[in-house]
């Protein structure tokens, strides 16, 4: 996985892992994501544990000074270990919206600016309450999502989701701006 994410693309993981099919290869990244994080829960929850038991043998008087200092320098390198794992997690993350989510959402948004936006009062009224345009947008955000969902636990596809919007709150911004607004809705400008 980290391969993958030092060349940058979720493709690079189906040689790496000998793996034949983009799908697999897609499975199998979800996979690896769920285990980096269940990986970082585990080396902190065994760091707490560690020093826990270390406290207890030490107040007994089991062990010197040294060994004390030994342990404290491992439990030390736990925390380094989990940070790492979590900032993987990041980074895959990161790359899965960009390589997975990224180009399915940013031509939807575009989509924005081939709809008619020269409406009438009426139609601004039907528009406020169902709009043709967001309601497209919801089903297919949903439908892109739902197979992250099955796949990935629930803290991980919640930052997923937090990226995700992100990214379209940049890519609506990006679009709006290339609109005119009059008094019932933006309309399209052609730039230069």
């Amino acid at each position: 996985m980290q391969s993958s994410l030092q060349h940058g693309k979720i493709t690079n993981l189906t040689q790496t892992l000998g793996i034949e099919s983009q799908e697999q290869a897609k499975s199998a990244y979800l996979v690896a994501l769920n285990n980096v994080e269940v990986c970082s829960e585990n080396i902190s929850t065994l760091k707490k544990n560690l020093e826990s038991d270390c406290v207890k043998l030490f107040s007994q008087g089991a062990g010197s000074d040294h060994a004390k200092a030994k342990i404290d320098s491992c439990v030390s390198d736990l925390v380094n270990t989990s940070g790492k794992f979590k900032d993987l997690l990041q980074e895959g993350l990161q790359e899965l919206n960009n390589t997975s989510i990224r180009p399915q959402v940013k031509p939807w948004i575009s989509s924005f600016l081939s709809v008619s936006h020269n409406i009438e009062e009426e139609e601004f009224r039907e528009y406020e309450a169902n709009d043709p345009w967001v309601q497209q947008l919801i089903v297919q955000l949903e439908q892109l999502m739902d197979e992250f969902k099955v796949s990935l636990s629930p803290v991980i596809y919640d930052t997923l989701i937090s990226l995700m919007t992100s990214l379209i709150a940049m890519e609506m911004e990006k679009t709006v701006f290339k609109c005119t607004f009059s008094r019932m809705r933006c309309k399209p400008v052609l730039r230069k």
